[in-house]
């Protein structure tokens, strides 16, 4: 079955209503470098995570340099880490010898794909892969609320790397069960695609996002 992770969580009662509709994982903004209106701090995020425990896993998505990030795992104690911004191999290598978590990489993918960019990206993913990455994230280079990754390009890295693939950037419930068919990933990653007023959680959106997903495994 395919593994769902509804990020951007900043509420307790969207927490509890996400793992009762069926997520996998639950995905927090902590101390994120680029602003964003889900970046916790990281005592906020680990009250929040804290409280989420025993509910789903737990991602801290992060980026910046390898002793901040690991500062923050120290405080938030995530099951699962995801390196969201620029960190070279050395980085995901160094959190990736603490032992005491999982390790997902994002690789940003272009908006358009010129000759040869599958290649190049499939290089990258595993050299990644070697520094330690357990997972690798495919992600839009830009991220406004509408965009969307390249699923033919994803689906060329996602079938020549040897590591379990998670697809995201502008996932909705009306696209994710095509997007599954095109790219075979191991997983979805759904943030403003289940989003309601106030950065709250939609409970029918999450709903609907979590039944498609999960029910294309063909």
């Amino acid at each position: 079955m395919t593994c769902v992770t509804i990020s951007g969580l900043t509420h307790i009662d969207d927490i509890v209503m996400c793992a009762q509709a069926g997520a996998d994982r639950l995905g927090f903004l902590v101390e994120h470098p680029l602003p964003g209106p889900w970046n916790l701090s990281r005592e906020e995020a680990g009250l929040l995570m804290g409280a989420a425990a025993g509910r789903a896993l737990r991602v801290a998505v992060v980026g910046g340099d390898g002793d901040t990030i690991g500062d923050i795992l120290d405080v938030c104690r995530p099951d699962i880490v995801q390196l969201h911004g620029d960190e070279p191999p050395d980085t995901v290598a160094a959190i990736a010898t603490r032992g005491d978590v999982r390790v997902i990489k994002t690789l940003r993918l272009p908006a358009s794909t010129a000759a040869g960019q599958a290649e190049a990206l499939v290089a990258e993913a595993r050299i990644f892969i070697d520094a330690g990455a357990d997972e690798i994230l495919l992600d839009v280079a830009m991220d406004p609320a509408d965009a969307a990754v390249d699923w033919q390009l994803a689906a060329a890295i996602a079938a020549r790397i040897d590591a379990p693939v998670i697809l995201s950037g502008g996932l909705r419930a009306r696209t994710v069960a095509h997007a599954q068919r095109t790219v075979r990933p191991w997983g979805v990653d759904v943030s403003t695609g289940v989003e309601g007023e106030g950065r709250r959680k939609s409970v029918s959106l999450v709903h609907a996002f979590i039944a498609a997903a999960q029910g294309d495994d063909t």
